[in-house]
């Protein structure tokens, strides 16, 4: 009996002293992992930051003209521009929304890409949406976005610049919502004007906190999109109206 009980421990410790070894293995992997990725992200950075900054629409067609022919990527169709939190990001357009979730601009993995919804156009659509990882882990450009979910933050930092080839256009948030799963701000489609301003006044009434930030059907409409971590659980939303074309 005694014989048959050191067996069964000696072989519950063996199990133990396995699982032991393997979650170790696992955790080691997973911080060497990170590691290359954060560091393979950070050379792309510093490769984007190294070219001078464009302020007018010339000098924005240089910009991302010089950009699609360094990574030899014509997926390059814009830049982000939000001075308060120092993010200055080219936008990224694949042919689906998953490909940019898992890769840079120069093809390798990353999670640093911040990419534009597929079935929409940066120069001509009612509604653009923009994604962009957030972590606990890496250091990623739209984890920034969690600043807006104090409202003081977002009283001196209301604007948001899009860049393309054709144009700059500046954008006035006027909604900060946090979402779980499907949700308004999805849908890129609308029978008729009616629909269309049904479905923007859903998105600013479900605002974190009043913008006092006026809207009409008329205005075009961008949507920052990224995941709330730790108990937050779901997305935050940063939802902007067109304000000036041209600047």
């Amino acid at each position: 009996m005694k014989k048959n009980k050191l067996r069964v421990y000696k072989f519950l410790l063996i199990v133990l002293i396995l699982l032991i070894a393997t979650t170790g293995t696992i955790l080691v992997y997973r911080y060497i992992d990170r590691q290359i990725i954060q560091k393979e992200m950070n050379i792309v950075n510093n490769e984007i930051i190294k070219h001078e900054k464009p302020t007018d629409e010339e000098e924005a067609a240089i910009y991302i003209s010089r950009l699609k022919d360094e990574y030899n990527n014509d997926d390059v169709v814009g830049v982000i521009r939000i001075d308060g939190l120092d993010i200055y990001q080219p936008l990224l357009q694949g042919s689906n929304n998953d490909y940019y979730l898992y890769h840079l601009i120069n093809g390798k993995r990353g999670l640093s890409t911040v990419f534009v919804d597929y079935r929409t156009n940066l120069n001509s659509s009612k509604q653009i949406n923009i994604y962009g990882h957030n972590s606990n882990y890496y250091d990623l450009p739209f984890k920034k976005l969690t600043n807006y979910l104090n409202k003081s933050f977002y009283e001196d930092n209301k604007y948001i610049e899009i860049l393309t080839e054709e144009k700059i256009t500046k954008y006035e948030i006027f909604s900060v919502a946090k979402v779980k799963g499907e949700y308004e701000h999805e849908k890129l489609s609308f029978k008729n004007n009616e629909a269309w301003n049904e479905h923007f006044q859903i998105l600013k009434s479900n605002s974190i906190y009043e913008t006092n930030v006026s809207i009409t059907g008329e205005d075009e409409i961008l949507i920052l999109q990224t995941c709330l971590q730790g108990s937050q659980k779901g997305y935050l939303l940063v939802i902007s109206a067109r304000k000036v074309e041209g600047e």
